[in-house]
């Protein structure tokens, strides 16, 4: 056992020293970047992505097959002005928590709105700490089959537009699994928006505050299924400092499908709703699926005290057709549903009721540690026929 545990240091060391001087990567102090000096080093990176060129290989009958070094970042502050375009098959890394890439604006010309843009295939991003700009992180391709992502170990700070955006060229989604764990977002205007098949998001913490957070949602589905796991939601709207309480702040607008499980949101009576319904029920095949759906078990969900105009887990601009909210805390004196202004769903009830698909959207509303009612109580009179217990 001893042997096997030297064996195994001795490999991790070779690989963090062999990292560190650019054996097996391509390290950006090679290509002129200066950690630290304050100065731009956008060229210096460019010509590390360009150096890091990939070699695709395809076998008979199968996918191409694509490898490529990962770009390196040793510790420190890089400072970064314009939009890095990046390939398919790139990766960027460092040591867990040594390097920060900030966004600089050059006088006279507007912020920076992108600071990497990939070309999205298969990327992976470790240990690294992403400051400023609109968008830190954005990915798209014409919807290419097998796409994966991997987030893992980073922090993003600042950004005063979207975080992280994985949208598509021209389609309506991305055939990508999206993976982000172990990560950090703080006094993000906001942290995601996704268009890919599966967003995962592990181990996280979010934390929104104000002057930066903004007055909508936290994260955007646009398209598949999100995903959150161990996900820890802290929002911040402080009415005692004197900046306005924002009435229209939520965590997820879901055009598609949402999970969350043995995941945070809120505290007490600071929180605001976990979903913004869009999406509607499907009134076609495969009507099944999709059409809006909603699973929140074994979480902690506090949505916000009484006097927020929308206290609710969920406001509702559609109907959803599948709804599972069981085994939770939360959330206290506020329903779990409640209709966004002008919404009304008497339009799509009696097209469920003439379709005959009335009968293809559940609500399970199980055992909650709620108060002061119980939650099924809460749901409106004409939606309690989709209640199952």
């Amino acid at each position: 056992m001893k042997k096997y545990l030297m064996a195994m240091l001795t490999c991790f060391a070779l690989g963090t020293a062999a990292a560190a001087s650019g054996y097996d990567v391509l390290n950006v102090t090679d290509f002129g970047a200066v950690p630290n000096d304050n100065k731009d080093d956008t060229d210096a990176i460019e010509k590390a992505v360009a150096a890091s060129r990939r070699i695709l290989l395809r076998p008979n009958g199968g996918s191409y097959v694509g490898i490529a070094k990962a770009v390196y970042f040793p510790p420190g502050v890089y400072d970064i002005s314009r939009t890095v375009e990046c390939h398919k098959k790139l990766a960027l890394i460092s040591d867990p928590g040594k390097a920060m890439i900030r966004a600089v604006n050059i006088p006279g010309q507007p912020p920076l709105e992108i600071m990497f843009k990939f070309f999205a295939y298969t990327n992976s991003i470790s240990n690294l700490k992403f400051i400023g700009g609109k968008t830190q992180l954005y990915f798209t391709n014409p919807n290419i089959n097998q796409t994966t992502i991997e987030i893992d170990s980073c922090e993003f700070q600042h950004a005063s537009g979207t975080a992280i955006r994985a949208v598509p060229d021209h389609r309506d989604h991305l055939s990508t699994l999206l993976t982000i764990r172990n990560c950090k977002f703080l006094a993000n205007n906001r942290c995601l928006e996704t268009y890919c098949d599966y967003t995962v998001i592990n181990d996280c913490w979010v934390e929104t505050s104000q002057p930066s957070m903004d007055d909508g949602p936290v994260f955007i589905n646009r398209a598949g299924h999100l995903i959150f796991d161990r996900f820890m939601g802290i929002p911040c709207a402080d009415r005692s400092k004197g900046i306005k309480d924002l009435e229209n702040c939520r965590w997820v607008d879901n055009y598609d499908t949402f999970t969350a499980v043995n995941s945070r949101f809120g505290a007490e009576g600071a929180g605001i709703p976990v979903i913004y319904q869009y999406e509607p029920p499907k009134l076609y095949y495969p009507s099944v699926f999709k059409g809006g759906s909603v699973d929140i078990q074994s979480c902690h969900v506090f949505t916000g005290s009484q006097r927020r105009k929308n206290a609710c887990v969920m406001m509702l601009f559609s109907l959803p057709q599948k709804v599972v909210f069981c085994n939770n805390t939360g959330p206290v004196n506020n329903a779990i549903f409640r209709y966004a202004p002008g919404f009304d769903p008497a339009p799509t009830l009696l097209q469920l009721k003439k379709s005959g698909k009335d009968k293809f959207v559940n609500y399970v509303i199980g055992w909650n540690i709620c108060m002061p009612v119980p939650l099924q109580e809460t749901v409106p009179e004409e939606l309690k026929q989709f209640v199952r217990h």
